[in-house]
C-alpha cells in the first residue's frame, strides 16, 4: 500500500486505476473545475473502471464518459467515450525554480484557469467569514453536510456516533425542528422558527430556516438547515431593551408552535377526511359490485335451468331419434330385400343385412366409394348407372344375374330428404329366381305349342 500526497487539479494523475474513489470533494470546486477533472478521472481508469462520488456529487455535463450503476449509489461505470476536444487538460505541477517563477508573475490574470481559481478561493472565503452555519439534511434527518460551526446548536449523542440531526440537537427544540421538516419537504415551501433557545446563552435567541431543496436534482428530497442567532436585548437609543423582550420571545415562540401544530393537525385531519371518503367510495363500489354478482348469480342459475331443460328436451329427441332409427333398422331389415344408401359422391352410407350376401359388406366399408366394393352380381355398369340416376334423377330398374345362378332385380331410385333435395341414390335387390324359372317354363311350354292348326 502506498501514501502519497497528490494534488488532482496541479499534478499528473494517476493511471489504470480500477477504483477511483473521491467522495465530498468536487463540491468544494466550482463548475468550471469539477468540469476539467472529471475527464482525467476517466482518463486515469481502466475500461471498465468505477468512479464513486459523495451523496451531493455528480457526473455533471460529463454523463457520455460515465454511466450510473444505480440511482441513489453515486457509482459510475467508464463509459468507453472519447472525451471532446479540448476538454481533456493535463495539469503540471508548476516548477520551483526561478524561471518558472519568472514565468508565473507574468503570466495574463485573465486565463480561464487563473480566473477559476481565483473565484473558487473567493467563494472559499465568502463561506468561511459571511455564510450561517447550516447541514444538509436527508428525509431521516441524517446530516450529509455540514457549513460553518454548528457547535453551539447541536451536540453529538453520548453512545454510539450518530449522526441524525433530531439527535444532536437540543430537547427544547427537537419537537419543533421535526415539525418544520416534515412540513417543509411535504409542502415543498420554506419554514423559519423564531425564537428558539441556546442551551448556555441568554442573550441570543436562534432562528432556523428549514429550506426545502429541489433542484439540482441530486439534491431534490433533502433539506437544509441553516442557524441565524438574533440578540435578545436589543439596543434602543443606548437603553437596553425591557425585560418583558423575552418573554414576547417566548411567547411568540410559543404561538409559532401552536400554528406549526395547528397547520398538522389541520394536515391530518383532511388526510382523515380524504381517506374516509376513498373508504366510502371504496365501500360504495364493493356494495355495486356485490349487487352486480348476485344479478350475475342469479342470471347464471336461471341460465343453467333453462340450459338442463334443453338439454331433457335434447335427450329426449334424441331417445326418439335411436328409436326411430332402429324401428328403420328393423322394417329395412323385415323386407328381406337387400338395400345399399349410397352418398351424393357414391360412398356406402348404409346397408341391410341381405346386402351383405351380395357386396361381401363390414362395417369398416362405411365410407368407401361403390367401385371398391367385390360383388356376386353380373353387372359391370352398376355404377355407371347409379351415375347416370344422380344425374337425371329418372329410376333404372334391370334384372341382373348372380354368380349362384340367382336372379335380382335391381332398381336405382334417388335418395331425398325431407326438404326434397338429393343427398345420394338407394339401391335394392330383389330375388326374382322364382319368377324368372316361371318365365323360363312359360317361354319353353309356348315354344312345344303349335302355333296354328291344320285345314279341315
Amino acid at each position: 500500500m502506498l501514501f502519497a500526497v497528490h494534488d488532482v487539479t496541479r499534478e499528473p494523475p494517476f493511471t489504470q486505476l480500477d477504483l477511483l474513489t473521491c467522495r465530498n470533494v468536487l463540491i468544494y470546486f466550482n463548475a468550471s473545475l469539477q468540469q476539467r477533472l472529471l475527464p482525467l478521472f476517466h482518463f486515469s481508469l481502466r475500461p471498465g473502471g468505477a468512479l464513486v462520488l459523495g451523496n451531493a456529487e455528480t457526473v455533471g455535463r460529463s454523463r457520455r464518459l460515465f454511466g450510473p450503476l444505480g440511482a441513489l449509489s453515486h457509482i459510475y461505470r467508464r463509459l468507453e467515450q472519447v472525451p471532446l476536444p479540448g476538454t481533456l487538460d493535463f495539469p503540471i505541477r508548476p516548477n520551483t525554480s526561478a524561471t518558472a517563477v519568472t514565468k508565473e508573475t507574468t503570466m495574463n490574470l485573465t486565463t480561464p484557469a487563473q480566473v477559476a481559481s481565483l473565484q473558487t478561493l473567493a467563494e472559499q472565503v465568502l463561506l468561511r467569514h459571511f455564510s450561517p452555519p447550516a447541514v444538509l439534511v436527508n428525509a431521516d434527518g441524517d446530516i450529509l453536510y455540514v457549513n460553518g460551526r454548528t457547535g453551539r446548536y447541536l451536540e453529538p449523542a453520548a453512545g454510539k456516533a450518530n449522526w441524525n440531526v433530531h439527535v444532536m440537537l437540543s430537547p427544547a427544540v427537537r419537537s419543533r425542528v421535526a415539525m418544520a421538516m416534515r412540513q417543509a419537504l411535504q409542502t415543498q415551501h420554506d419554514v423559519v422558527l423564531h425564537g428558539l433557545t441556546i442551551e448556555g446563552d441568554a442573550h441570543h435567541l436562534l432562528q432556523l430556516h428549514v429550506l426545502a431543496l429541489k433542484t439540482p436534482k441530486a439534491l431534490a428530497g433533502k433539506a437544509l438547515l441553516v442557524f441565524k442567532e438574533v440578540p435578545l436585548h436589543l439596543p434602543t437609543q443606548g437603553q437596553a431593551a425591557t425585560p418583558q423582550a423575552a418573554l414576547q420571545a417566548q411567547l411568540q415562540s410559543a404561538r409559532d408552535e401552536l400554528a406549526a401544530l395547528r397547520g398538522e393537525m389541520q394536515n391530518d385531519k383532511d388526510h382523515m377526511q380524504a381517506l374516509n371518503e376513498s373508504l366510502q367510495s371504496g365501500n360504495e363500489a364493493l356494495q355495486s359490485s356485490n349487487e352486480e354478482l348476485t344479478t350475475s348469480k342469479e342470471e347464471a342459475q336461471s341460465m343453467n335451468e333453462e340450459l338442463q331443460t334443453i338439454n331433457g328436451e335434447l335427450q329426449t329427441r334424441m331417445d326418439d331419434l335411436a328409436t326411430v332409427q332402429s324401428d328403420m333398422q328393423n322394417l329395412l331389415n323385415s323386407t328381406d330385400i337387400a338395400t345399399l344408401f349410397l352418398d351424393k359422391h357414391m360412398n356406402v352410407r348404409r346397408y341391410t343385412d341381405k346386402a351383405v350376401g351380395l357386396f361381401h359388406l363390414r362395417e369398416s366399408d362405411v365410407g368407401r366409394p361403390l367401385s371398391d366394393l367385390a360383388s356376386t352380381l353380373d353387372y359391370a355398369s352398376l355404377p355407371g348407372d347409379v351415375q347416370e340416376t344422380l344425374l337425371s334423377l329418372q329410376p333404372c330398374v334391370k334384372s341382373v344375374t348372380a354368380d349362384d345362378g340367382r336372379w335380382f332385380s335391381v332398381r336405382i331410385m334417388p335418395y331425398r330428404t325431407l326438404a326434397n333435395q338429393v343427398q345420394g341414390a338407394v339401391l335394392t335387390f330383389v330375388d326374382i329366381s322364382a319368377a324368372k324359372a316361371l318365365e323360363f317354363r312359360l317361354r319353353d311350354a309356348q315354344v312345344m305349342t303349335p302355333t296354328s292348326e291344320e285345314p279341315k
